[in-house]
Order: structure tokens, then C-alpha cells, then sequence
């Protein structure tokens, strides 16, 4: 992601919470459908691999700098000391890296 290159993965819960819409993901939990996808993925003419890449850096800009994790980290231990519910993980919900 943070090379700005297109991101193949098993479709998982945690692949889809860090890659979101632009990840490419594979059909079943197997070798041979993860490597369908690769195939799928170098398949894709360059500009539209370098514009996902790029997208996919712009998620992980967003969403996963130390700055934003540290946020994050610093909520839950306040909502511990204070005795409050944990903060909700906002992954993908709070920032839109669509772009137009």
C-alpha cells in the first residue's frame, strides 16, 4: 500500500478493513485462487494498476500514520483511566480517499 502499488490478498476481515474498495482479493482462501487474482491483477492495464496503487497509498497516508494510530491509541487509554467505553475502531469510516 504505502509503495502505491496494487494490493492482492485473501478476503479476510482484517484484509478488507486495511484495504477497503481497492484492494484486489482473492475468491477463496487458496493458492490457486490467490494466484488467479495476481494473474487478474497484471491483466489490468498499468495506468489503471498505478491509479488503484495510488489510491491505496492515499488510504494508508490517511489512515495508518503514526500520527492518526497515535491518536487512536491515546482515546482508548483515555477511555480506560476515565472509566468509559472504548472508542469504536472508525477504519474507513471517517475518511473518504475517493478521488475524483
Amino acid at each position: 500500500m504505502s509503495m502505491a502499488l496494487p494490493t492482492v490478498a485473501f478476503d479476510t476481515p482484517v484484509s478488507r478493513e486495511y484495504l477497503g474498495d481497492y484492494g484486489l482479493y482473492a475468491s477463496g482462501r487458496t493458492a490457486p485462487a490467490l494466484a488467479a487474482v495476481l494473474g487478474q491483477a497484471l491483466d489490468v492495464p498499468l495506468h489503471a494498476r498505478a491509479a488503484r496503487g495510488q489510491r491505496l497509498r492515499e488510504r494508508a497516508r490517511l489512515l495508518f500514520s503514526w500520527e492518526r494510530v497515535g491518536e487512536q491509541i491515546v482515546a482508548v487509554y483515555r477511555a480506560l483511566v476515565e472509566g468509559e467505553p472504548l472508542p469504536r475502531a472508525q477504519v474507513g469510516r471517517s475518511v473518504s480517499t475517493q478521488q475524483g
